[in-house]
């Protein structure tokens, strides 16, 4: 039996980072549940949708844990007791999902606070829970959402796997046949000195590609360039947590837009990934 039932842990996440991950893994080692509450605006660069995927991914194998995500547009201030209470109902509306998800409506309540803020034993009072603060001087992680925003690039060790997958620039190279596309892509590591994924040929070279079932003087079917667009997306999203960004991307999609020119619609179908 752990020490809490059911432990809150909310922010905006505005890129989730370690310190973020660390404060989660705290209340899901003390927890039975743990509720994520991802609180988002529209002002704000970075989807909600990306933030709550990321931090799921990252703490799949964290259990009890439960990311859920809602929009916040209301000011912050802490001195107004209005104010407080209306980010309060978005917070309960979010644990009221998590226990209607878990299949025990009556199970919303929180008895734990996890925060690493100030106004950690305001929000657990309101709550009715005990407030835990972990790290508060940020001294195992000395890293913040606003210094990751400032320099991305600085700070992309301070990102979990798939939150650089998410935010790791991708360029894309776009012709024809035999145009030079994959001259220049050769050319990408060179000239920038970046790792990741250097071009098409190197993601997936030529002699591996899927083979046409008809000769190369007939058209190429519909289901080969379904593999070959699902054959791309896999590298470059396992490459792109390892690179510094921007890394290059044969972007699954346009060739999935390209076949179906070549080909039709029917047969391919793909759509551009979250936030890219």
């Amino acid at each position: 039996m752990k020490q809490f039932q059911h432990a809150l842990v909310l922010g905006k996440f505005y890129p989730p980072h370690l310190g973020h991950h660390s404060l989660i893994r705290a209340a899901a080692a003390a927890s039975e549940r743990t509720t994520v509450a991802v609180l988002a605006s529209s002002v704000e660069s970075i989807p909600l949708a990306a933030r709550v995927s990321w931090l799921t991914v990252e703490h799949s194998g964290d259990a009890g844990v439960v990311v859920v995500g809602d929009m916040d547009e209301h000011p912050t201030d802490f001195d107004d007791d209005a104010i407080w209470e209306a980010h309060v109902a978005i917070t309960r509306s979010v644990l009221s999902r998590r226990a209607i998800m878990d299949g025990n409506p009556a199970a919303a309540a929180v008895d734990a606070v996890f925060t690493s803020e100030e106004y950690g034993p305001e929000l657990a009072k309101r709550f009715g829970a005990q407030h835990i603060s972990i790290d508060p001087d940020r001294v195992t992680h000395p890293v913040s959402g606003t210094a990751v925003r400032a320099d991305p690039r600085g700070r992309w060790q301070d990102l979990a796997p798939a939150t650089r997958a998410g935010l790791a620039a991708r360029i894309v190279v776009v012709g024809a046949e035999s145009t030079g596309t994959m001259t220049l892509s050769e050319c990408w590591p060179i000239t920038t000195k970046r790792r990741g994924c250097p071009s098409t040929a190197g993601c997936t070279p030529k002699r591996n590609w899927p083979r046409p079932r008809r000769s190369l003087h007939r058209p190429m079917s519909t289901v080969w360039y379904g593999r070959l667009a699902t054959s791309w997306t896999s590298p470059t999203d396992t490459r792109a947590p390892r690179t510094s960004p921007p890394t290059l991307d044969p972007f699954s999609y346009v060739t999935t837009i390209h076949g179906q020119r070549l080909c039709g619609a029917n047969g391919i179908s793909a759509a551009p990934p979250p936030g890219r």
